[in-house]
């Protein structure tokens, strides 16, 4: 891998670090207070859009949930005859702290987002093929679960606040 397609490919695996944070702060928003099996499993869910391929553990701790995904890129520079390709993957580990559903944002928990070493044995994948893992340097996302997104509005449907 030459150091454009290289760099290419972290910067995508970062973006995904940042989407499935994103993806676990709006199901925590949902219910921030569950912290049970079917819980994690939401998540999981959430997480790795029903893939079982990406889901490589879910648990229940004293804090709240946890769950490890893989998440795999594949980035293509240039064209032509002269195009370099990298794929490169990562294990996330997605935690979730309880939190109370009718309090303010700060006591609704935490969603922590972090790349993590791959347990021995598990390979990312992307595109159906095994990807080099790598431990991505990417900052550790940490932030409060926010209040509930309203459903999306669309004009018309009567279902809008104010009318349609």
């Amino acid at each position: 891998m030459t150091s454009d397609a290289r760099g290419g490919a972290e910067a995508a695996l970062a973006e995904a670090v940042v989407r499935v944070h994103e993806r676990a702060l709006d199901v925590r928003a949902a219910d921030p207070a569950a912290v049970d099996t079917a819980a994690a499993d939401n998540l999981a869910d959430a997480l790795t859009g029903g893939n079982p391929a990406s889901l490589v553990s879910t648990a229940v701790t004293a804090e709240g949930v946890e769950v490890l995904t893989t998440a795999g890129v594949r980035v293509e520079e240039g064209g032509g005859l002269f195009y370099e390709q990298a794929t490169l993957g990562a294990c996330l580990l997605t935690s979730a702290t309880a939190g109370s559903s009718a309090g303010d944002v700060g006591e609704r928990g935490t969603v922590t987002t972090e790349a993590v070493a791959c347990p021995a044995g598990m390979t990312p994948v992307v595109d159906s093929a095994p990807v080099q893992a790598t431990t991505i340097e990417v900052e550790r996302l940490e932030s409060p679960v926010p209040m509930s997104r309203p459903a999306p509005c669309f004009s018309g449907s009567d279902d809008c606040e104010g009318g349609g």
